[in-house]
């Protein structure tokens, strides 16, 4: 956020900040244990007087965390449908399960109009699978 606000005041020289709304796609092997407000990542924010809590941010933030959601429950365009079940699958699904997403994703990208768009989509998500995944080095 505050990169942000600088680029906007230092680059774009302007006299007003945008509105940002903090946002959270959560995509870890469990479920997100963390609160919604940045007073409870900061040690000891609690224990603050009111006076200085009034004096440090403690912005909430919106969370989807995508380990919760079924494949229906992940509504969207088809591109928005693949990134949050690979985002998920990644890190929760055994060699068979992310085949079966990547088989899905598939699925999803036929539903585009712009065949080129979607094979250049496809390729990115390729990269992204194979980077993320060492375990994913040999054809099955």
């Amino acid at each position: 956020m505050v990169e942000i606000w600088e680029a906007k005041s230092k680059k774009e020289k302007a006299d007003e900040l945008p509105v940002i709304v903090p946002l959270v796609v959560y995509h870890g092997k469990d479920r997100w244990k963390i609160g919604t407000t940045l007073g409870e990542t900061i040690t000891g924010y609690k224990n603050l007087p009111e006076a200085i809590k009034k004096l440090v941010p403690n912005y909430k933030y919106l969370l989807y965390d995508l380990s919760q959601y079924t494949d229906d429950e992940i509504k969207g365009e088809a591109q928005l449908r693949i990134l949050f079940t690979t985002l998920r699958d990644i890190v929760t699904k055994d060699s068979k399960g992310l085949q079966d997403s990547i088989f899905r994703a598939i699925s999803y990208l036929r539903e585009l109009d712009n065949k080129q768009t979607g094979i250049e989509y496809f390729e990115t998500l390729m990269r992204y699978i194979f980077n993320a995944r060492a375990d994913l080095t040999r054809v099955v």
